[in-house]
């Protein structure tokens, strides 16, 4: 697991399971987004970047799994 900070008003900070590929976005609301499909390549990306924002706004885009509503 791989923790990321994330300078943002917005966004708390990201973790990467690097087992599974799956990214998840932790917001200071408590509301967290889970992506597939992430290589360490993208995290590097990411880790390198000056605007990490940014960055994880064009890496997130299309890769967003789908929200599950509690029945």
């Amino acid at each position: 697991m791989t923790i990321i900070p994330i300078i943002s008003r917005q966004i708390a900070f990201a973790k990467f399971e690097s087992q599974t590929g799956e990214f998840s976005v932790y917001y200071h609301t408590g509301k967290v987004e889970n992506y597939t499909g992430f290589g360490l390549e993208d995290i590097q990306a990411l880790w390198d970047s000056t605007n990490r924002y940014d960055t994880l706004m064009r890496l997130t885009e299309s890769r967003r799994l789908p929200q599950t509503t509690p029945t």
